[in-house]
């Protein structure tokens, strides 16, 4: 299957109690403030930038069209905000209207045999696969994305897999991003400044949503206020 660079830094806590970092991160929130307040913040324009974007309703609409023709379930891989922003959009939909006429699964038990069970469940041929990893280098979703590809790779042929899998990541190159490239799966790119909790009405959240029944459009406009 698919092979890709990984690395992973560990960081440990200084043993003085961590004065000089508490006060560099001091230091820092204070730039951040000032950087909000002149509204210069990357990361500030991202979150509150997802609520001007009404473009983005129509090609999120598209992109769900397209992936739920002929499938019957959705499976999120995705770990804390990957995934949390869909299933509470999901959540307060009518129960008569919750994920519609396909079922919305999300993967976000990390243990490889409950993922390999819950994988055995599903028919691969009306199953599509959402991808998401911001960073593109979250080890929990690539595990889980590889177990996925080698089980459907069992059933179906290689050069399908694309019709069966969508990953969103950020524009830069990872290793989620090489997976896809070597296996042609498309790849929707995810502003690298917006992070997980913070992406409920962004592809990540929105995406999920639509397939299972949401009306997003809504939902996008009563964010607005």
């Amino acid at each position: 299957m698919s092979s890709f660079p990984y690395f992973q830094e560990i960081h440990i806590s200084p043993t003085n109690g961590g004065g000089a970092q508490k006060n560099s991160l001091l230091e820092q929130a204070k730039i951040t403030l000032e950087q909000i307040k002149r509204n210069e913040s990357p990361q500030i324009q991202s979150i509150f930038g997802q609520f001007d974007e009404f473009s983005s309703y129509s090609e999120i609409a598209k992109i769900g069209t397209k992936i739920s023709k002929g499938i019957k379930r959705l499976i999120v891989l995705g770990t804390g905000g990957s995934s949390l922003g869909a299933k509470t959009l999901l959540s307060i939909l009518p129960q008569k209207l919750s994920g519609g006429s396909i079922k919305i699964q999300f993967f976000d038990n990390l243990s490889p045999s409950e993922t390999e069970f819950a994988l055995k469940t599903i028919s691969p041929e009306t199953t599509h696969f959402l991808v998401i990893s911001n960073s593109g280098f979250t080890v929990e979703v690539i595990a889980q994305c590889i177990l996925a590809l080698n089980y459907v790779s069992k059933t179906l042929e290689k050069n399908s897999l694309k019709d069966h899998f969508t990953f969103i990541t950020g524009p830069e190159d990872n290793p989620l991003r090489a997976i896809a490239q070597e296996l042609n799966i498309p790849v929707l790119d995810h502003d690298p400044d917006l992070t997980g909790r913070f992406s409920v009405f962004s592809k990540i959240g929105l995406l999920p949503a639509f397939i299972g029944g949401a009306n997003i459009l809504a939902i996008f406009q009563g964010a607005q206020y």
